[in-house]
């Protein structure tokens, strides 16, 4: 039996709830540091390791010298205490050896567990001390990254996530880990009148040593050259082979003579990033521009087919004027260039989202993964489309690929979970949703299918806590107040379902598919097919999700009206 009086009078009880706090306080501390100076994950597993080992050495001392030393340990007692560290120093020396997290970091040293041929090209420093001269930078930076990533055999990290690390103070190695890349290509530019300097360095991120350096101050009009320099240096540093069609020719060509149109080109790519409205808007009128004093100039137009895809489906411009105008563009692009990928992107997606031809979609996005085998985009909308012809793992795949590829994208993780829901792996949904909703806490579009998932689990007092934080950030994004109302509805109040319906009516970009998911969730069935009817004539996009939404297929897939719905949007 237990001696209470012996544990008592030892204090046994007391040393261990202090040793606790201390230990509590002591990770406390440990996470922060490990936060704020990027300290690989090892280092708090293994301090939590030590402090649990510690609490049971800590019980022994207490036990054995509970009463101000008046005993003494024997020769067993210490050999207990050595038996103790010896356990802790082999499972300190075990789960520190354990696999390493991905995305977030990794505890392998950096680039080991990265194929050898990867490299990340991170925002090369604007050093003119004018916050306005970063769409200099940052374009040269963008400019490179896609001539590299034309290179079959080196896998390039994607722009948004080698971007998510502009201006932060992150070591080589932590990048490299987040990134899975085993080199990192970093810079400075200097620009003053029409001279640049430019400072750039190839770094292996598992060494920390610089395979290559160089700076180059030149004239402005030299800037394509500077960028063909740095991209065989790279190519001779990690000893790549370029394809037949490309050996012994230039990787970086020249595509104006016009240094103002280049300039015009970077300010528009740099308003693309902001990815707001106006943004888009102004990047259109800036490539119109370029195009103005340089008709020929093909990254321009490659650059406005894509801006003009984007206002059509955000409903800024109309839906056939829209994308007409990109598809003419893009279809301009590729008949100077058969094989530019960004031009192939933007017709595949609008074979998908406008023609709904998902073949001549797919045939245009694997052209664009032929030249550019680390577009991102690309597999995205080639993942996408391929659920709609039926090839769920096949679409996961090509989702999962665009995660590897851009791991700090929100939108490919978003893009991942929301497939995972077509699949029908809601839970597995949930998980990328979350990594999404962590790189992105107010992305109304991840935080609304969080909402949705959880709906069609039934948990929705989770749904609905999703639903209003996402409708906090934007209160008239249709698909949040379509979401809200629908769990509304789904939790017995009908009222506030009503309501939601109302404001969608009062919004004129609301689709017919917005309404008619409140609608079923109300148990209008006549309602929702007269609205999908209304849906279809108006070909709106996401009505060819139909065959695999769960959101209409589980209640309503055996219902006639459903099929004969179906017939008219199969796949061609």
């Amino acid at each position: 039996m237990i001696d209470v009086d012996r544990l008592r009078h030892r204090k046994l009880v007391q040393w261990a709830l202090a040793y606790l706090a201390a230990a509590w306080l002591i990770l406390q501390l440990v996470d922060l540091l490990a936060d704020n100076f990027a300290w690989p994950a090892s280092v708090p597993r293994t301090t939590t390791v030590l402090l649990a080992v510690g609490f049971l050495a800590a019980l022994v001392v207490a036990w054995y010298h509970g009463e101000k030393g008046a005993q003494r340990a024997s020769g067993m007692e210490i050999l207990m205490l050595a038996g103790i560290l010896v356990v802790a120093g082999a499972a300190v020396g075990f789960l520190g050896r354990g696999p390493g997290r991905t995305v977030e970091g990794a505890d392998a040293p950096a680039g080991a567990a990265a194929e050898q041929n990867s490299i990340a090209v991170l925002p090369f420093v604007n050093m003119s001390g004018d916050a306005k001269e970063d769409y200099f930078s940052d374009g040269l930076t963008e400019e490179l990254l896609n001539v590299l990533a034309q290179l079959p055999e080196l896998r390039v990290a994607s722009r948004t996530s080698a971007f998510a690390f502009k201006g932060q103070e992150v070591g080589i190695d932590s990048i490299a880990r987040a990134l899975r890349v085993a080199h990192v290509l970093e810079g400075s530019v200097r620009q003053a009148g029409e001279r640049v300097k430019i400072t750039a360095q190839l770094i292996d991120a598992a060494t920390g040593y610089h395979l290559w350096s160089q700076t180059y101050e030149r004239d402005y009009q030299d800037i394509f050259a500077i960028q063909e320099e740095i991209s065989q240096a790279i190519v001779a540093s990690l000893k790549l082979r370029l394809p037949g069609e490309r050996a012994g020719r230039d990787l970086m060509v020249p595509e104006t003579s016009d240094p103002e149109a280049h300039k015009l080109v970077l300010q528009g790519m740099a308003a693309v990033r902001a990815q707001n409205e106006g943004s888009v808007r102004q990047a259109r009128e800036l490539f119109e521009q370029a195009l103005t004093r340089d008709p020929d100039y093909l990254r321009a137009r490659a650059e406005l087919a894509s801006v003009l895809f984007t206002l059509a489906y955000r409903g800024v411009l109309p839906v056939e004027e829209g994308y007409g105008a990109a598809r003419r563009e893009a279809e301009r692009v590729l008949a100077v260039d058969p094989g530019n990928a960004e031009a192939h992107v933007v017709l595949g997606l609008v074979a998908e989202w406008q023609d709904w031809d998902w073949k001549r979609g797919e045939a245009h996005y694997r052209r664009a993964l032929e030249r550019n085998p680390s577009n991102a985009p690309a597999h995205t909308g080639l993942g996408w489309l391929l659920m709609r012809l039926g090839q769920s793992e096949r679409a996961l795949d090509e989702a999962k690929r665009a995660v590897e590829l851009d791991p700090l994208s929100a939108q490919a993780h978003n893009a991942l979970g929301a497939l995972y829901i077509y699949a029908s792996r809601y839970h597995e949904g949930i998980a990328a949703l979350e990594k999404a909703l962590a790189l992105a806490p107010e992305a109304t579009n991840v935080v609304g299918n969080l909402a949705l998932v959880h709906a069609l689990l039934g948990a929705l007092p989770v749904a609905l806590r999703y639903a209003e934080q996402a409708r906090a950030v934007d209160s008239t994004d249709t698909f949040v107040l379509s979401t809200l109302g629908l769990i509304h509805a789904k939790a017995g109040r009908r009222a506030g379902a009503e309501q939601m319906l109302r404001l969608l009516d009062a919004l004129p970009v609301a689709s017919w598919m917005d309404r008619a998911a409140v609608n079923l969730a109300l148990g209008r069935t006549d309602v929702v097919f007269e609205q999908l009817e209304k849906a279809l004539a108006a070909r709106e996009p996401y009505l060819a999700d139909l065959p695999m939404d769960p959101l209409f297929q589980e209640p309503l897939g055996d219902d006639p009206r459903m099929k004969r719905l179906l017939a008219r949007v199969v796949p061609r």
